[in-house]
């Protein structure tokens, strides 16, 4: 299970840069149509929730360092 939540927080890290540039992307779309507006914000939102999600796993990788438990192979 460690080796799982190690392996799913450096996906994690990998792909920051793009949620940000994705939510950086979404402004013009908030500003520009009124339609488009609120599924801008919700996907927004999903993203935002998504790199939160990242520092929780970061936090987990920290305890579980912290275990002094030798989890490799």
């Amino acid at each position: 299970m460690f080796k799982n939540i190690r392996s799913l927080t450096k996906a994690s890290l990998g792909s920051l840069e793009n949620i940000y540039s994705m939510i950086d992307a979404l402004e013009p779309f908030e500003k520009a149509s009124r339609e488009m507006r609120p599924v801008a914000r919700r996907l927004k939102q999903g993203l935002t929730i998504l790199v939160d999600s990242i520092s929780i796993s970061k936090y987990w990788v920290e305890l579980i360092e912290n275990t002094g438990i030798d989890c490799e192979d």
